[in-house]
């Protein structure tokens, strides 16, 4: 296992320098200092990276590294430029402050690194999951093709497909990451999807409590310690899914809401500036866009509140002063224009597309209620202690004006949360629909007020201890509320990282429960077999529900149907899925099997989600058994690789002859 580790060691690596180091030039040539720089860097790497993709594909340029570092170097010149438009620099940071952030972020990496190892066991486990699939071929498509634009990715390269947009900005890193050392897909994605979470996520958090609290060097340490204590973000994307695309999004979301801060004034001794943050929260929002698209909506929605609540409070004053109808235009305006701009990406073909998802409730509402208050989503185990400094923190908010938006925002993401997992009507998805109305989803947008509401809690704490064992000279509060943070992590054996990583282990984890994994050992090693009995330019027809689908990143042999989702085929794939077992026999069967490049069927045995009617939508994929037309190439057990040797009977038959649709099969 830990020789694994090692050979995996440059991804790894790959990856934190694609992620972090990469837009460090950008977010120094525009003028950031000391912890922006730094949580601004990965917002900046995303969006240029992730923007540069989508102009190489127009421009019929492949995407690799060379491609990817060009866009950085004119991304860093744009910044110099713009930042001789934007005013002086802020202020450096003490190195204390620094200091303490680093060795927060630091805490953060070697706990949810811990967490990690022992959730993934192998670095190239394989997640078991739906999502997985496509993401899997997505990156196997960028490998081949080397088109990886947010545009068009979602067609997944399939000839004839019209250009999908799906947001590429995960998937263009990790091909990056690839492409610089290689390695396996399921590898690349896990180490991309681990300094997600493990770094750019706890990043963003110490720059948001940056610039809510100031530069206190206690409570940034703190920050990053409780960055990886919430089972709902990182782990629960993870888990659920996995959802990596959102993964990548969500952890941005910290560093624009900070921006958001520095726009409206909100931020305390503001470590970027008005006129920096103007031309970086476009920036980042677009990063995040490519990341997926409803983390967008995170922030409108967080930051709505945090408007809202301000507006509130200067509309009192002018009404203190008789200003009332200022008072009604300022109000109104804080709710009318998040309003308009949610209907407006509501009404979008995709705003619409993802609305009409529906996910049964899996609680009460007095039970989702409760999951928000312990920090227990989706029936996981109490985090009392967290729970508790959360409490405190909320509290303390409540009291103080200028914080009160991060309780108000809170509540909103609770709100959220207890519609989607208990409720699910009609008007409840109105609001939920921007997420699938899928409660995992909704439950990742807690930790981005929670970890601060924490962190805020432990200072009360601290301050409340002092002030109780008289303190307040001999140590000071940062210290002290470091010592009360490592004490609670301590008590919860590492922010309960052991068992959130059992939680995130059960996507990967063929040893327990054979019977419902989409690849098992056993086919995985058929795969390896079959690989160089298959020419590399050569199509394999499948059924995607018996695991076959992942033969093309797992063994670069590409196959028709590389994703769950039937809704997404071309007419043409639909036909072979119906009929392709006749081909000997249906000349339009060896037309579309020609056309698309298909020469060899794979089947094998549907162990995961058996009883889902969309395993039976591939009848034309079957076992020919004594139909003519294939030749078996290997068999081991109820897996097998046929090739498809002859459509020539076919040329005999008068097409007219056929049904309508030319179906033969039945689903």
């Amino acid at each position: 296992m830990t020789d694994a580790w090692l050979h995996a060691a440059p991804l790894w690596a790959a990856a934190v320098v694609w992620l972090v180091p990469t837009g460090l030039p950008i977010a120094s040539a525009i003028g950031l200092r000391g912890c922006a720089v730094w949580a601004a860097a990965p917002a900046l790497a995303v969006a240029t990276l992730s923007v540069a993709a989508v102009v190489a594909e127009a421009a019929s340029v492949r995407w690799s590294p060379v491609v990817a570092l060009g866009a950085v170097v004119l991304a860093t010149l744009l910044a110099l430029a713009v930042n001789g438009l934007v005013g002086r620099r802020p202020a450096p940071e003490r190195r204390t402050v620094r200091a303490c952030a680093a060795g927060g972020v630091l805490a953060a990496a070697l706990l949810g690194g811990i967490a990690l190892v022992l959730a993934l066991r192998t670095p190239a486990a394989l997640s078991q999951s739906f999502d997985a699939v496509f993401h899997y071929t997505a990156l196997a498509a960028i490998r081949d093709s080397g088109a990886a634009s947010s545009l068009t990715l979602g067609a997944l390269g399939v000839p004839g497909a019209p250009p999908r947009f799906y947001p590429a900005a995960w998937h263009d890193v990790t091909a990056l990451v690839l492409a610089t050392v290689g390695g396996a897909v399921p590898a690349g994605a896990n180490a991309v999807a681990g300094v997600v979470a493990v770094v750019v996520w706890p990043l963003a958090c110490v720059f948001l409590a940056r610039q809510v609290f100031g530069p206190r060097p206690g409570t940034l340490a703190v920050t990053g310690l409780y960055s990886v204590g919430f089972t709902a973000f990182p782990w629960g994307l993870l888990k659920w899914g996995v959802l990596w695309p959102n993964l990548l999004g969500m952890s941005l979301v910290p560093v624009a809401l900070g921006l958001v801060l520095a726009v409206t004034g909100r931020a305390v001794d503001d470590a970027v500036g008005r006129p920096r943050a103007l031309v970086l929260l476009p920036v980042t929002l677009v990063g995040m866009a490519l990341a997926h698209p409803n983390t967008v909506v995170c922030l409108v929605v967080l930051a709505s509140v945090l408007v809202l609540v301000s507006t509130a409070q200067r509309a009192r004053e002018h009404g203190a002063h008789g200003r009332v109808v200022r008072a009604g235009w300022t109000v109104a305006a804080a709710v009318v224009v998040p309003v308009l701009l949610l209907t407006g990406l509501r009404a979008t073909p995709l705003g619409r597309e993802v609305a009409a998802v529906w996910w049964a409730p899996t609680t009460t509402t007095t039970g989702a209620v409760g999951e928000v208050l312990l920090h227990a989503t989706h029936g996981r185990p109490a985090e009392w202690l967290l729970a508790a400094v959360v409490l405190v923190g909320v509290a303390r908010s409540l009291r103080d004006p200028a914080l009160r938006w991060l309780t108000a925002a809170h509540a909103v993401s609770a709100a959220l949360f207890v519609m989607a997992a208990s409720v699910q009507s009609p008007w409840t998805m109105v609001l939920t629909g921007f997420w699938y109305s899928d409660s995992w989803r909704i439950a990742a947008m807690l930790p981005i007020t929670g970890v601060p509401l924490a962190v805020l809690g432990t200072v009360v704490i601290a301050e409340r201890l002092r002030e109780r064992i008289d303190l307040r000279v001999a140590v000071p509060v940062g210290a002290t509320t470091l010592l009360i943070a490592l004490v609670l992590a301590g008590a919860t054996k590492g922010m309960h990282l052991g068992r959130t990583a059992l939680v995130v282990h059960s996507s990967f984890a063929p040893e327990d429960a054979p019977a419902t994994n989409l690849v098992s050992p056993e086919e995985a090693e058929f795969f390896a077999r079959i690989r160089h009995r298959i020419e590399p330019d050569a199509v394999v027809a499948n059924n995607p529900w018996d695991g076959s689908a992942l033969l093309w990143p797992l063994q670069g042999r590409r196959v028709l149907f590389g994703q769950l989702d039937g809704r997404k085929q071309t007419a043409e794939q639909d036909y072979l899925a119906q009929n392709l077992v006749f081909a000997a026999s249906d000349p339009r069967a060896c037309q579309i099997a020609a056309k698309l490049g298909v020469r060899y069927l794979l089947v094998g045995e549907v162990h995961f989600w058996p009883t889902d009617p969309r395993v039976d939508d591939y009848p034309g994929v079957r076992d020919p058994g004594r139909l003519p037309g294939f030749r078996l190439v290997e068999r081991q057990g109820g897996l097998a690789l046929f090739a498809l040797s002859s459509c020539s009977e076919s040329s005999n038959l008068d097409s007219s002859a056929l049904p309508p649709d030319g179906r033969r099969g039945t689903r």
